[in-house]
Order: structure tokens, then sequence, then C-alpha cells
């Protein structure tokens, strides 16, 4: 049951990464929900602090994606490439420990499906930052980008 629904999951978000990109006009916000059972929904002002406060980002992208830029300090665990795991969590938080989970950002269903796959893991902090990546650098706020193979934070 559980392998049947991993191979659905899989087979959507690959699905959904292959899909063009839509304008902001035509997704009305994003096709990516505004909730996830379980999870506290956080915007980018709370993003920051919780950044601030040394709670752990992980960022469920494409590697290639993450390779081009990031959250400062953010754990790449790309979902599609079944890199998002229990084990690979574990080793970022505790199921008791707090974890901010994103993805590119509100046309993005991978966090979301990510948060739940956490709370199916036993997780109860988990914070599902919808904006992700592409609301933090809207925001102004530093990112990590490659610069000749060194990653650099920049503004």
């Amino acid at each position: 049951m559980n392998c049947t629904r991993d191979l659905l999951k899989t087979a959507v978000i690959s699905l959904l990464i292959l899909l063009p990109g839509m304008t902001a006009a035509e997704e009305l916000d994003g096709p990516a929900p505004s909730s996830v059972s379980g999870t506290a929904f956080i915007d980018t002002v709370a993003a920051q602090q919780l950044h601030a406060d040394g709670i752990p980002f992980v960022d469920v992208r494409p590697s290639s994606m993450y390779q081009m830029g990031r959250t400062p300090g953010a754990v790449g665990m790309s979902l599609p490439e079944g890199k998002f795991n229990r084990l690979a969590l574990s080793k970022v938080a505790g199921p008791a420990d707090p974890v901010v989970l994103h993805c590119r950002g509100k046309d993005c269903m991978m966090s979301s499906i990510a948060a739940e796959q956490a709370i199916d893991w036993g997780y109860s902090q988990v914070y599902y930052y919808r904006a992700g990546y592409n609301g933090w650098k809207e925001a102004g706020q530093m990112v990590e980008v490659p610069t000749n193979a060194v990653m650099q934070v920049q503004k």
C-alpha cells in the first residue's frame, strides 16, 4: 500500500516537473496547496525568523535547481530523485524537531508532498514554506549561488 502510494506520488511529481511553467496570470496564485494537514504553514516573514533561529531548511527541488541557487544553509533532498526519504531527513532533524520544507514556490507541489510524507513518518513540527526559494529570493533575502564552483552568499 505505502509502496503504491509512493510510486503514485513519484509519478505525479515527475509530471509536475515536466509540465511547462505558467505565468503568474495563468496560475492564479499557483497550484501548490495553501495548507498541508499536520503542518504549520509559514510565509516568508516567518521563514526568515525560523532561518535566523537556526531551524533547518530542506530544499526538495531537483538537484540541478538546488545547485543553481538555494536558501543559505538549506539541505538539498531532491524529492523527484528519491533523495527525500526518512533516513535522509532524520540526519537533519528528528521527529520532534522543527524543520522547514520548501521547493521552488507556489507553482511547485513538491514541498507539500514532502510535508505529507514527513507527517506520515511521525514528524510533528513540520513548517510548510509554500513560497519557497522564489519567495525567499523575491523578498530580497540572501541566497547561495555558484560562482566558479564555489558557493557564495549574495543578495
